[in-house]
């Protein structure tokens, strides 16, 4: 009879050690499940912000098309010779990149105009009018990875007239040894403008 009591109380403590191993599990088992229910709480909030930047972004871009589709371009009309004219060639009215160097310094700018003889160009820091600076400019390209990977072409240039224009620096140059291959460089500027090179 006492080893029949032995076995019970033996029994029980299993049972009982048992249970509570599953007591822990579902424990464990709960832990995980908010955890779970957490992240997707969390995920389900960044969906919703990304939702709502995305319809936001979709606005700002019907915004803007609505806007551009309200200009009227005249991306070929001919640049014709105004009476009187003292140029030798047409100055399209059209922005170039452009990197100015003038002895250590380099900068880079814009070409708010240019012709096959000279720039205008818009510069954030002054330089000396006096000494003559080497003007690399970038080709436009219908092609972006061209254009990014494209060598600038240097034309040697002279100032001949500068001014100020809302705190930046305007320059009006001339080539002065501007070869075949630079001015063929230019007339690629007229033709992606679509304007003509000469009156």
């Amino acid at each position: 009879m006492a080893l029949n009591a032995v076995e019970s109380a033996q029994s029980i403590q299993g049972i009982a050690s048992a249970s509570h191993q599953q007591l822990d599990r579902f424990a464990l088992l709960e832990n995980t499940t908010e955890t779970l229910f957490a992240t997707l709480r969390e995920s389900g909030t960044k969906v919703e912000t990304t939702a709502a930047i995305g319809e936001d972004l979709r606005g700002v871009t019907q915004r803007l098309h609505n806007i551009m589709t309200s200009f009227s371009f005249q991306h070929g009309k001919p640049i014709s010779q105004a009476v009187n004219e003292q140029r030798r060639s047409p100055r399209a009215e059209h922005s170039l990149l452009v990197r100015v160097k003038q002895g250590e310094q380099t900068q880079d700018g814009i070409c708010v105009d240019f012709s096959l003889s000279g720039l205008r160009l818009r510069l954030v820091q002054a330089v000396d009018e006096a000494s003559p600076i080497e003007v690399a400019v970038f080709i436009p390209d219908d092609d972006l990875d061209n254009y990014a990977r494209q060598a600038p072409v240097l034309i040697h240039c002279r100032i001949v007239r500068s001014g100020r224009e809302g705190g930046k620096f305007i320059y009006g140059v001339e080539f002065t040894r501007a070869s075949g291959d630079e001015q063929n460089a230019i007339r690629r500027c007229f033709d992606f403008f679509k304007k003509n090179a000469s009156f």
